[in-house]
């Protein structure tokens, strides 16, 4: 008798191998049954990407110089939960004409595909600097409409990149998302916040246009991908909150989002899909009343600082409201004894299910690569599966470790699977020279932004 969890019976999709009668749980299957509080054997592994600054400071402390953001996990013996979108193209189409303005050693200053003209800086980190918007009052919007949002072309929205991802064979620890929609996304996207505003209160009529052939595409998108293949997931992207409230009111989204919502939602259900991410940084509690009762249940990145901390969440709206991120990256950047009394807090919430802890968004500069990798937590936190006793980390953590040699000053890690070079994941601890003996596990880093749509634009 093995403490190993197994499915039985999982339903065959056309573009996923069928699985035998008994089967080990993929990241896929710890995601859907932790957001519906089924057994598992431990949470699934979410990473959150580092900053190319934090990723400089990291092989300046011992991340060997070879290791990118996008081979972290490899790296670490690790497999994530992964996302694929098979969405149709959401955004303007044809997109605004992208270019280079000026360009330097410091600055690029640049149009983007929504039009907007900004400024990055080349050395630091940071989201660019928004120095115009093409939509700027009612006449620039009604032009963006005729020129960028007819749906007279939709079908040209499901290009062959389209029929590739819906296409293409899933990996096993592959989630297949679908937008459910980002209004505010799109208009914030062509205004920004403060033109936006205005035109919210002085051009409703458009917007409630605009809106709406969003929401055509957006319908149309979940109805032939659903067609074609079991989506899991239905993902929004707004960024629609900011660190006290909403960037618009209870009264507004009632008006012009929460009803296309709950046309997504219905659509979604009919067909058994009920779990959402739905990715807006900031204090969405205004609106979490009515997210839950068109059927949105699950926000990410709960970040702390905007009062969405997952206990007090949990606490206010209850086990509906499931929860992905959630992990203070202030806490994480104090060090190993922040990080430990940060996951001791959650560990009630990881227990219970409906919540993968994740960091609340991007790792930034000010997170150590020994703090990345101090995790000695991992066995305590083996998450209301069914496994009777922490074996290995892989096993019972709501992270998969890695165990790796180093020293407290955080030396490089001599990898040590004996075939590719990489840290075993079987191991719960290893010895250095120096005889500091630590478990090792990934705080979150690794691959992409947060945000399950990819919208690192906006």
């Amino acid at each position: 008798m093995t403490d190993e969890v197994r499915v039985v019976g999982y339903p065959k999709t056309e573009n996923r191998e069928p699985k035998t009668r008994e089967t080990r749980l993929t990241e896929r299957d710890r995601f859907l049954r932790t957001m519906r509080y089924e057994g598992c054997d431990r949470r699934p592994l979410h990473l959150v990407g580092p900053w190319p600054d934090t990723l400089r400071r990291w092989h300046a402390e011992g991340l060997p110089a070879h290791v990118t953001a996008g081979t972290l996990a490899e790296f670490f013996g690790l497999q994530p939960l992964r996302l694929r979108n098979v969405s149709a193209e959401m955004g303007p189409h044809p997109p605004f004409e992208q270019r280079t303005v000026r360009e330097d050693d410091e600055v690029r200053i640049f149009v983007d595909r929504y039009g907007r003209i900004a400024r990055d800086l080349k050395a630091h980190t940071s989201m660019p600097e928004w120095l115009e918007f093409a939509v700027k009052d009612r006449a620039s919007l009604q032009r963006a409409l005729d020129e960028h949002y007819s749906v007279e072309n939709v079908d040209e929205r499901f290009g062959p990149d389209w029929e590739e991802r819906v296409r293409k064979p899933l990996h096993p620890n592959e989630l297949l998302l679908v937008d459910g929609g980002c209004y505010y996304g799109i208009l914030r996207s062509l205004a920004g916040v403060e033109n936006a505003s205005y035109l919210l209160h002085d051009a409703p009529d458009l917007v409630d246009e605009l809106f709406e052939r969003y929401h055509t595409v957006v319908m149309e998108g979940m109805r032939r991908a659903m067609a074609r293949v079991n989506v899991d997931i239905v993902g929004f992207g707004e960024d629609i909150a900011y660190k006290t409230g909403t960037l618009m009111s209870v009264a507004m989204f009632r008006r012009f989002i929460l009803p296309r919502y709950k046309k997504a939602m219905d659509f979604a259900r009919q067909r058994g899909v009920d779990v959402t991410w739905y990715d807006s940084d900031g204090n969405l509690r205004p609106f979490i009343p009515d997210y839950l009762s068109v059927g949105i249940n699950g926000l990410a990145p709960c970040e702390v600082a905007a009062d969405m901390a997952p206990v007090g969440l949990r606490r206010d709206f209850g086990r509906e409201l499931r929860i992905i991120g959630g992990l203070d990256k202030r806490e994480i950047a104090k060090g190993p004894a922040a990080i430990d009394a940060e996951l001791e807090r959650n560990k009630p919430l990881i227990q219970e299910g409906g919540f993968m802890p994740a960091i609340d968004h991007s790792i930034s500069a000010d997170i150590s690569w020994d703090s990345a990798i101090w995790n000695p937590h991992v066995p305590l936190l083996a998450a209301g599966g069914r496994t009777k006793k922490p074996v290995f980390f892989e096993k019972t953590g709501f992270w998969p470790s890695a165990a790796c040699q180093t020293s407290r000053q955080g030396r490089r890690p001599e990898r040590l699977h004996e075939n590719r070079g990489y840290p075993s994941p079987g191991i719960t601890t290893a010895t250095s020279s120096t005889g500091c003996s630590r478990r090792w596990s990934c705080s979150g880093v690794g691959m992409s932004r947060s945000c399950p749509l990819g919208r690192r634009d906006m």
